[in-house]
């Protein structure tokens, strides 16, 4: 069902712009949990760091502005952290690896502003602590305290992360 409105959100709403097409993969993770990846085209989409900084995000919100949306980006969109000795070998990106660095390149870097690259793939703006402004803590196998700040926050467009309450990684 929330896969349905989600298409619904992206084609009739167009939430995210003029959507032109999309396709749908659905997978079925080890212990059969479900999970989709959807491809969106979106029409006339002029690919700078001011346009993607308005659709995606890569930072926990300013609690004082926002505290609904800061602790859902700490609920639903945070990557481990997987460079803790105590819970490395938890993480499929360290299995084979413990002392290499993680496979999907967390920690990130900090970065004042969103840049691309040669590729045209952008590099999402994560702003340093600014007085504990972007950073926050979570609870990680039972330490309520463990510090958290923008190197680990998975990419989300806050629309949606908001609307669903779920994990939706925009790219």
């Amino acid at each position: 069902m929330k896969k349905k409105e989600f298409i619904h959100d992206l084609t009739v709403k167009q939430v995210l712009g003029n959507h032109i097409a999309h396709i749908v993969v659905i997978e079925f993770q080890k212990r059969g949990v479900p999970h989709c990846h959807i491809l969106i085209w979106i029409e006339h989409f002029d690919n700078t760091p001011r346009n993607i900084d308005i659709v995606i995000s890569a930072e926990i919100q300013n609690k004082e502005y926002d505290p609904e949306l800061d602790q859902l980006v700490l609920d639903k969109m945070i990557y481990g952290p997987c460079n803790e000795p105590e819970t490395m070998y938890q993480y499929s990106c360290r299995k084979n690896h413990i002392d290499g660095p993680c496979q999907r390149n967390y920690p990130r870097e900090f970065n004042s502003s969103t840049t691309l690259n040669e590729g045209c793939f952008p590099n999402y703006r994560r702003r340093g602590e600014c007085k504990g402004r972007y950073a926050g803590t979570k609870n990680i196998d039972g330490n309520p305290n463990t510090y958290i700040d923008n190197q680990w926050v998975i990419t989300y467009n806050p629309y949606l992360l908001r609307r669903y309450k779920s994990h939706i990684n925009i790219e």
